[in-house]
């Protein structure tokens, strides 16, 4: 339903050259147009699009600079979008006092425990069972701390990721403040 044509980028381009500010430092002065560019470019899409997709346009933005950046790899992006695709019947046992976790949680965080720099998170899940039942039990938990070390380990990015296994239905306030705190 939407679609934006070349020359209305090349002129929101050119408006950037010309309307950010000028500096003799080249690196500031590049940082002056990414800035100023992607503002624009966020509120000038913004203007025609339905409140419903302002969202996730700016959470696209969010994660293809990360991806750019090297923040975030295909791998972390495919779990985001399908929550991993079991390959195997095979699960560990749930912790005892565990009864919270459903059984395609228990999956999800499973998969994600088997990707790279995830490894403690299952370990994490099953020495601390009742320190991850405060984050399912909160109204916010978009908002909570991780348990232990956990909070220093993931990258806001990351952190998504732990949010979908254990609150999927808060994803979007999620998103929310994942945008809010990498673009402002």
């Amino acid at each position: 339903m939407y679609q934006y044509s070349l020359t209305y980028y090349i002129e929101l381009f050119t408006q950037s050259i010309t309307k950010s500010d000028k500096s003799p430092n080249l690196t500031l002065r590049l940082k002056n147009l990414k800035n100023y560019f992607l503002y624009s470019l966020y509120s000038n899409i913004c203007r025609s699009l339905f409140e419903k997709d302002k969202l996730l346009l700016s959470f696209l933005l969010c994660t293809r600079l990360a991806e750019f950046k090297k923040e975030i790899n295909n791998e972390q992006m495919r779990f985001m979008l399908t929550g991993g695709v079991p390959l195997n019947d095979f699960l560990p046992d749930k912790p005892k006092n565990s009864e919270w976790i459903s059984q395609k949680s228990w999956g999800e965080i499973y998969r994600l425990s088997l990707m790279e720099k995830f490894d403690a998170l299952l370990k994490s899940f099953q020495s601390k069972p009742d320190e991850w039942r405060k984050i399912y039990d909160s109204k916010e938990p978009q908002n909570e701390k991780m348990p232990g070390e956990m909070e220093e380990i993931f990258t806001p990015f990351e952190k998504l990721l732990i949010l979908r296994t254990i609150r999927p239905d808060k994803m979007i306030p999620a998103c929310q403040n994942y945008v809010v705190g990498e673009l402002g």
